[in-house]
């Protein structure tokens, strides 16, 4: 059996047997793959996908709050997180818990990591 994905509108001008045939059929809710109607014609499968949506590049400082924003430029500047909670009067545990938010919004896994991709982002975007 063939299978032969159906581009969007925007790709392709769809067929007219094709629009025809998909206004017989009720769409079920989008699956997990994105699967909006699949169906075998002649042998052929036809599958209907729902394209993400793009989204704009979001400056990575506008992902992350004023608190972060400081806790990342003081990391950058080599600082551990003992006198990164002293600069900002704030406990380490607090440093800690705010990078595991970072990390988790940036999906990083280490100090370097985010730092680079907060950088590269920035200098990209200005």
């Amino acid at each position: 059996m063939e299978k032969h994905a159906i581009k969007t509108s925007s790709d392709i001008a769809w067929e007219p047997e094709l629009r025809a045939l998909l206004s017989h059929f009720a769409i079920a809710p989008e699956n997990s793959d994105g699967v909006l109607l699949s169906v075998v014609l002649d042998g052929v499968s036809y599958t209907l996908v729902r394209r993400p949506v793009r989204q704009k590049s979001t400056p990575v400082l506008a992902v992350l709050s004023r608190r972060e924003a400081q806790i990342v430029e003081l990391i950058a500047q080599g600082l551990p997180n003992k006198l990164v909670a002293d600069a900002l009067g704030i406990s380490p545990h607090t440093v800690a818990a705010y990078l595991r938010r970072i990390f988790m919004k940036l999906n990083v896994t280490s100090r370097s990591a985010m730092v680079a991709v907060v950088f590269k982002k920035h200098s990209t975007s200005t």
